[in-house]
Parts: structure tokens; C-alpha cells; sequence
């Protein structure tokens, strides 16, 4: 289960369908989706609904479906630095970016540049967390387990 935004979900099979129960705040929705392909959304009328049936229509009819969010996504690199005063650069630039290419119906461009904000994200914590070690030894240690491999050792190794 997810829990990011007050938006969660969890997945579960049932016969032919796999059913997806979708929660933000005091709304939620149930999602099936068939092996046929047909998608319905579940429950009372609400946004949070509405809002899945029109990324269900976009995903049918192969349109984008970055019209249709159910929130301004053109102000996030704003927010984001509203909330983090400090943030890189290149993590805001990367979000513009990413905003273009959904809006581009670019999917793949999109995951590219939302893992390049997140490696860059991950670089500046394991920075920071490094400047903050005060022992030099247990800095060393550090910087030699978390230097020159993938993004995911590195990641694994600082936690």
C-alpha cells in the first residue's frame, strides 16, 4: 500500500478481475480492472471518482492524461520551493521538465526525468547526511560504502 499526499491504495484479485480500492482523505473508490480490459470505478459520486473516470477515458482513447490531473501540476516546482527553501536547482528544473512531457503525452521521457530528480534528490540527502557525521572514521566508512556504485546500492547502503 501507498501512502503519499493522504492518497493510498491497495490491490487485491478477485476472479477475473484484479480490484484496486483507491483512497484520498474521506473519499474512496473501487477500481476494477477485467482481464478484457474493461476498467470500472466504483462507489458514490465524488471527485476523487470523477477524477479516475476521466483518466479511464484518456487511457482508452490513448490521449494523455496530463490534462486531466486533478490538481495544478504547473505550480508544483513553485510549491516545491516554497517548502524547501534550499532545494537544488536541478531537481526544480527536472520538475518543469517533467511537467512538458506529460503534458507532451511523453511517458517515457516523463519516467526518465522524474528518476533523474530522484537520483539527484537521493545525492543531495546522502551529502548532507555525510557533512553531519562528525566522526572522521565513521565519515569515511560512510563515503566508501556509498561512493561509486548504482543509485539503488547506494541508496540500500545509506539507510
Amino acid at each position: 500500500m501507498s501512502n503519499r499526499n493522504n492518497w493510498s491504495n491497495s490491490e487485491k484479485v478477485e476472479g477475473n478481475c484484479k480490484r484496486i480500492d483507491v483512497q484520498n482523505g474521506k473519499f474512496a473508490c473501487d477500481v476494477k480492472v477485467y482481464e478484457t480490459g474493461a476498467v470500472q470505478a466504483q462507489e458514490a459520486d465524488s471527485k476523487l471518482r470523477d477524477a479516475l473516470l476521466e483518466a479511464k477515458k484518456a487511457i482508452e482513447n490513448e490521449e494523455s492524461i496530463g490534462e486531466i490531473l486533478p490538481f495544478k501540476i504547473e505550480r508544483f516546482p513553485e510549491l516545491l520551493k516554497e517548502r524547501i527553501p534550499s532545494i537544488d536547482p536541478i531537481i526544480v528544473r527536472f520538475t518543469k521538465e517533467v511537467i512538458a512531457t506529460i503534458k507532451a503525452g511523453s511517458k517515457l521521457g516523463c519516467t526518465f526525468l522524474l528518476g533523474g530528480a530522484s537520483e539527484k534528490a537521493i545525492f543531495v540527502v546522502i551529502d548532507t547526511y555525510t557533512a553531519a557525521i562528525k566522526e572522521e572514521n565513521l565519515c569515511i566508512s560512510f563515503q566508501f560504502r556509498t561512493c561509486g556504485k548504482f543509485i539503488s546500492r547506494i541508496f540500500d547502503e545509506s539507510r
